[in-house]
């Protein structure tokens, strides 16, 4: 007879089943998408806006490019804005050398301030409506001062008599310029009528010291005025009379009787400076000081 085997049984197993398609196994769920943080910087924007960078290397380079050609070309303007400033001033000094004719020996500020003071004269190229005789009279002065000054462009003038002849009244005499050149003396000359000529307009006129502002006499307020003439509208106001104690400008005959007293000048110059002389003489109703002007010289 056959002996038995043991049989033995495996309680505990489980007995094989197919796969379910509709129903995933756990090991192949995306668990750890359920589990991570959800952070912004792992995690992809829903909205997604593309952030252009404004200032790039090309940036960089093209502005730098930019702002040196404007730099240069800026100064390339301005070279040529100066010098077409200079050019036109050098021609528009050479226009008024040529029609004044002034003394070549004198200096550039002489020369300059002469020219300036006989256009602003000229009838025919006055751009203004009326002579700013103030500004032009100061002008004649510093031209006189300067040409009076030994050590700017009076060298070699000679003073007639021990250190000048003062008259009452007039100031100082005329220099001895007989050797000065022809130039210089006829410069000399139109300065001192050109001054003369601003005395005689400036001869009612005041100087206000506490804001540097000439007024005529008939507007100052005080009790040698008692009817002040009006200001125009926008005009300066009036100053008082204890303001303007100060004579703005030289009286014409202290002009008139340099050239008369200079020696130096020619005869016609002589006669024209008497003339003038008497006629203001004239105009101030001194008849007979003029005549005797006139007849004198």
């Amino acid at each position: 007879m056959r002996p038995r085997l043991p049989i033995r049984r495996i309680l505990l197993l489980r007995p094989f089943r197919p796969p379910n398609a509709l129903s995933p196994r756990f090991f192949a769920l995306n668990s750890a998408s359920r589990t991570r943080p959800n952070l912004p910087y792992l995690s992809s924007p829903t909205h997604y806006r593309p952030r252009a960078r404004f200032l790039t290397t090309e940036t960089k380079a093209w502005l730098k490019d930019e702002i040196r050609k404007s730099v240069k070309y800026t100064a390339y303007i301005w070279t040529f804005v100066g010098l077409a400033f200079v050019v036109a001033y050098g021609v528009n000094f050479e226009w008024m050398a040529r029609r004044y004719h002034p003394a070549p020996e004198w200096s550039w500020i002489t020369r300059h301030n002469y020219q300036i003071a006989k256009y602003a004269e000229d009838d025919e190229y006055k751009d203004l409506i009326f002579v700013d005789w103030a500004l032009t009279g100061s002008m004649y002065k510093l031209i006189l001062e300067r040409l009076e000054d030994p050590n700017i462009d009076g060298a070699g003038l000679i003073e007639q008599g021990d250190g000048g002849i003062l008259v009452e009244g007039i100031g100082k005499t005329g220099y001895d310029i007989t050797n000065k050149s022809e130039p210089w003396r006829r410069g000399y000359y139109e300065a001192l009528m050109g001054a003369a000529r601003a005395a005689e307009r400036l001869d009612d006129m005041v100087l206000d010291t506490t804001r540097g502002i000439v007024f005529p006499k008939n507007v100052v307020i005080g009790p040698s005025n008692p009817n002040p003439k009006p200001r125009r509208v926008g005009s300066a106001s009036a100053p008082k009379e204890e303001d303007c104690k100060t004579r703005f400008y030289d009286a014409p005959e202290t002009f008139y009787m340099r050239i008369l007293t200079t020696s130096g000048f020619n005869e016609k110059q002589r006669v024209d400076a008497a003339l003038a002389y008497g006629a203001w003489l004239d105009f101030k109703g001194i008849p007979d000081t003029a005549l005797e002007i006139k007849t004198t010289h």
